[in-house]
């Protein structure tokens, strides 16, 4: 199930891959594995691959605190370029539907999840249907970020869907080289 991940057409999409899981703790092993697989399998320092379990383990705990008994946890992967010299970029997008009691990541969340990837969010009540990768200008550099429908007026108070993402850049990749060589 890849349909979950999308890129704008200036993003060279690499690689992509999904896992639907039950959200709880005993499943975030397999989510791990996969981001660490997405690494490895593009050049990713240990450094790298460190940086992506931690931010995959704090994204996705926070999300899991808010799923109810029985709720899944759908992760979406995609490693991407901006362009031929550019770093590999791997993006993680995670979702629960029916959250319940929603809270602000913890001030030392956010901070880890700053020092771990290049960009994170976390939304409330957006639909995650069709989320997009886009190249975001930030600070003067280009870099990337999710795009996410915003939800209609109507049923703003009702949405229920909390959704995670991040993107990181591997340090340790090559530019311009292909890692499947």
């Amino acid at each position: 199930m890849t349909q979950g991940v999308h890129v704008d057409a200036e993003i060279e999409l690499l690689d992509r891959a999904s896992i639907d899981v039950w959200a709880s703790t005993e499943n975030l092993r397999m989510v791990r594995l996969l981001i660490s697989a997405f690494g490895t399998n593009h050049g990713a320092s240990v450094d790298d691959l460190e940086d992506l379990r931690i931010a995959t383990d704090d994204m996705c705990a926070h999300l899991m605190a808010h799923a109810p008994t029985g709720g899944r946890l759908i992760v979406h992967a995609a490693t991407m370029r901006l362009g031929e010299q550019s770093p590999v970029l791997i993006g993680v997008h995670a979702q629960v539907d029916r959250a319940e009691n929603v809270r602000e990541l913890d001030e030392i969340v956010a901070l880890i999840m700053g020092a771990a990837t290049d960009r994170f969010g976390v939304v409330h009540g957006c639909s995650a249907a069709q989320p997009t990768w886009k190249v975001e200008r930030v600070d003067g550099a280009d870099g990337v970020g999710l795009a996410l429908d915003e939800p209609a007026e109507s049923n703003a108070g009702q949405a229920s869907v909390l959704t995670g993402w991040f993107c990181r850049s591997l340090h340790g990749s090559d530019p311009g080289s292909d890692p499947a060589q």
